[in-house]
């Protein structure tokens, strides 16, 4: 932003003598804190003395911060009545948005020196967006740390168990913990009953991230953070449910005379679902535990863990049931990830509709018939446009096919995910290989919106963005999404 102080300091005195004086000061501010500005003016003789200062503000501001200005004018003229101006100005910053600083400079001495300034600090890239006022009190800024209920689980014990979204808009980790002196506020709560609340939130939206399992109807959780807008979230009986997980056996061997189950589960939430080993988690008759899961990471995820299974147990999952019996079939001798083979085999069929949408969106531009009629050349012309486009978003659109099959094709298949350990493994990090896909699933649906976008234009003279074609790409780049959150980022690739 730009802070910008002028001051005029004038002595009308009258003497023998008579001058011009003028003090031209700069000072410049790199960031949030504190600009001082320190100018000096002197009058060797009755006359005029003119002191302009400018501040300038050139840093983003993160929070209220303090201008300073102080300038002394000194008058030592000889005359009938010489006399010395003193001014000290002080600026207030209030935070982003505007300092004001306004001085008055007086002259013992005959005629009067008068300095007015006013400094605006116009700041626009700061954190801070402003200023609220709450109960005629401070000022409050919007909620640092906002919440929502994300869904509830109603278990089968009676319990429910509610997940929280929370979006923290700075850009590291907020520790919010109740704090009355600060006015700080983090209480979550079941009618009088007070429940133990997550104090620490790392930056950005986190989806679920919170649980909280409790008895009752209702739940409200009010977070603050000191010299923030409170934000609250509320459980009752119009929160939505969480949807189910669905465990499952899926295969079973036997090593060093025992026999074990290879157990997996479906998890159809977009965050880990917590489900503790006990009442709600348990695996009957005989030992409780036995090394299934506790936390359900989002999708299927097949071959998390291998039990025993000797006395054919069931593992019960907060009301699912799953038999461990002779029913299971053998697993195999390669540890193929079935799973990942799925979500990859879905990827490519992803891939492969994008580029046809994109076709398809071609034919319609080959079709239309153009709104305004020219003259025959300026109409060749067009249509000679039309059919290189055409020609240059298939050839695209295939290009875009191709590079997302090599990336999935490059996947690792065989993996760790069984009871008996492949003896050659290596770790293969495939952050890069999803970052690309994503990428494709972009161009792919951003090709294909604006061929059709081109195909309205010449047949309707409109640039309508909401097409079925165009919301279709739309819907399969999210799908697509969607799968690749499900691939884990860093893959065990065994031979």
């Amino acid at each position: 932003g730009t802070s910008t102080d002028t001051s005029t300091a004038t002595d009308t005195g009258s003497g023998t003598g008579s001058g011009t004086s003028t003090d031209t000061s700069t000072a410049t501010d790199t960031g949030p804190g504190t600009a001082t500005d320190t100018s000096t003016a002197t009058d060797t003789g009755p006359g005029t003395s003119t002191d302009t200062s400018t501040a300038t503000d050139t840093g983003p501001s993160t929070g209220p911060g303090t201008s300073t200005d102080t300038s002394t004018a000194t008058d030592t003229g000889t005359g009938t009545g010489p006399g010395t101006s003193t001014d000290t100005p002080t600026a207030t910053d209030t935070g982003p948005g505007t300092s004001t600083d306004t001085s008055t400079a007086t002259d013992t001495g005959p005629g009067t020196s008068t300095d007015t300034s006013t400094a605006t600090d116009t700041a626009g890239s700061a954190t801070d967006s402003g200023t609220t006022t709450e109960g005629g009190g401070g000022t409050l800024l919007p909620a640092q740390v906002s919440v929502q209920a994300a869904c509830i689980f109603q278990n089968v014990d009676g319990s429910r168990t509610a997940y929280f979204t929370y979006d923290n808009s700075s850009s590291s980790e907020v520790v919010i913990e109740t704090d009355v002196a600060a006015d700080a506020i983090n209480e979550m709560t079941v009618g009088s009953e007070r429940l133990p609340s997550p104090s620490h939130f790392a930056a950005g939206n986190h989806p679920g991230e919170a649980s909280v399992t409790f008895r009752g109807e209702e739940l409200l959780w009010r977070l603050k953070a000191s010299g923030y807008a409170l934000s609250e979230a509320r459980v009752d009986a119009s929160t939505v449910a969480c949807k189910p997980i669905k465990s499952f056996g899926a295969c079973a061997t036997t090593a060093s005379g025992k026999r074990l189950a290879l157990v997996g589960y479906q998890n159809p939430n977009p965050f880990i679902v917590t489900i503790p080993i006990g009442p709600l988690n348990k695996l009957s008759p005989g030992e409780v535990d036995r090394g299934q899961p506790e936390r359900f990471a989002p999708g299927e995820n097949l071959g998390v863990a291998t039990v025993a299974a000797v006395d054919n147990p069931i593992w019960f999952l907060n009301g699912a049931e799953t038999p461990l019996n002779q029913s299971l079939l053998e697993c195999p001798n390669e540890c193929i990830d079935s799973s990942t083979f799925r979500i990859l085999s879905e990827l490519d069929s992803i891939a492969l509709e994008l580029t046809n949408l994109t076709k398809r969106a071609c034919l319609q531009l080959i079709e239309a018939k153009p709104l305004k009629k020219g003259d025959a050349k300026a109409m060749s012309a067009m249509r000679d446009s039309i059919r290189l486009d055409v020609l240059r978003s298939t050839a695209r659109s295939e290009r875009y096919l191709k590079l997302a099959r090599e990336v999935t094709l490059d996947w690792p298949l065989v993996t760790k995910s069984c009871p008996t350990t492949p003896t050659f493994c290596r770790m293969v990090d495939r952050r890069d290989a999803i970052s690309t896909l994503k990428s494709l699933y972009a161009a792919s649906r951003g090709l294909t919106a604006r061929v059709v976008i081109r195909s309205q234009f010449v047949e309707h003279g409109t640039r309508l963005r909401s097409k079925p074609l165009i919301r279709k790409a739309r819907r399969l780049e999210i799908i697509g999404n969607e799968k690749l959150r499900k691939l884990p980022l860093l893959v065990m690739d065994c031979k």
